[in-house]
């Protein structure tokens, strides 16, 4: 009975290996905006927001700071085309990244009307989207604590 359950056991395990590989290479949008094997490192100054990702590769990366939880990434294609999170989130425009990011984002481009939101916010969000065109491959986000910036004055 056992040498009849090792072929069984062979063919399951092959079955699955076969059906993992099928899956992945269906090109399905699951792993975009989800746990990417891109180290973030997000420093705060009482002026600056430091963001340091020596992995990531992106033609170009728009960057953004958002006072709460930014939307995910849509998982259409065609929704993705010009996508941008929207709300209270402030746009620090797009950087060459084919080789790593690493920028310093100045707190105070995040000035009244368009910055009151994050005078209020306990934590911070930063919303790094990797571009082709005006197309939103793939993105990455974090959450830090918001910098203490009455320690400046």
């Amino acid at each position: 009975m056992a040498a009849d359950q090792a072929p069984r056991s062979g063919r399951l395990a092959a079955f699955l290996a076969a059906a993992l590989v099928v899956t992945g290479c269906a090109g399905g949008t699951s792993t975009l905006d989800g746990a990417l094997p891109v180290p973030l490192r997000v420093s705060t100054t009482t002026t600056t927001v430091e963001l340091d990702a020596p992995t990531w590769s992106a033609p170009v990366s728009a960057i953004y700071l958002c006072p709460a939880a930014p939307p995910p990434l849509p998982d259409s294609t065609a929704d993705r085309q010009g996508w941008a999170p929207g709300g209270d989130c402030h746009d620090f425009g797009r950087h060459p990244s084919r080789d790593g990011l690493a920028i310093s984002l100045p707190i105070a481009d995040l000035a009244a009307p368009d910055g009151a939101a994050f005078t209020t916010a306990t934590d911070w969000y930063v919303m790094v989207l990797a571009l082709e065109g005006d197309l939103v491959t793939s993105a990455m986000r974090s959450r830090f604590h918001a910098p203490d910036r009455d320690a400046a004055s």
